[in-house]
């Protein structure tokens, strides 16, 4: 569960691409989290600020997304790459890019999961799979991953995962950080202190 802003300078690019998202986690029913438009007002900054999670559309270019004429970094847009404090994941569909706040880059470090999916994405585009069975396919994947944690869950006390748990089952602990952080936006961990 992280802030995701998704930039487009086409509309109907957008809309696809922000459909995907909740699509990839049909379990959570996780429709609310999107914002299909901001356009970067107050209103939106300060939605924004108050929401834990949400993947937030906009239209407007980086060059031109600030408000007023102001060139101080409290004026710039909060669906700007220059408002990190508010995102954690900016993508830049038209210059196939993707920012990570540089608060949130221990959350996003590759693991051999990333590396998985990633391998099946290639995979996917080589052989032109539709996007429904790519959907269903990374569905499956994220629901394997899913029951591996709540098996791993159910050999604790408390049936809640715990950062130091995962790090002694494992010897890579970027892999432990990133399954906790996984368990934890699915309830399966409990917070660290």
């Amino acid at each position: 569960k992280k802030r995701m802003v998704v930039y487009s300078n086409k509309v109907l690019e957008l809309q696809r691409f922000l459909r995907i998202i909740p699509a990839l986690v049909p379990h959570r029913e996780s429709w609310n989290v999107l914002k299909p438009y901001c356009v970067g007002d107050e209103e939106d900054e300060e939605e924004l600020k108050t929401a834990s999670f949400f993947v937030a559309g906009a239209l407007q270019p980086m060059e031109s997304n600030k408000v007023g004429r102001h060139e101080r970094d409290e004026d710039v847009c909060v669906v700007s790459p220059y408002r990190q404090e508010l995102w954690d994941i900016y993508v830049d569909i038209p210059s196939q890019s993707i920012t990570v706040g540089d608060h949130a880059k221990r959350d996003f470090t590759a693991t051999s999961v990333h590396k998985d999916i990633a391998s099946f994405l290639s995979k996917a585009l080589e052989e032109n799979v539709e996007d429904q069975a790519i959907i269903s396919g990374l569905q499956e994947k994220n629901q394997e991953l899913i029951d591996k944690l709540k098996m791993l869950a159910a050999d604790e006390e408390d049936m809640l995962l715990s950062l130091s748990s995962l790090q002694e089952q494992l010897q890579n602990p970027k892999l432990a950080f990133f399954l906790y952080s996984v368990a934890l936006s699915e309830g399966l961990a409990r917070p660290e202190a």
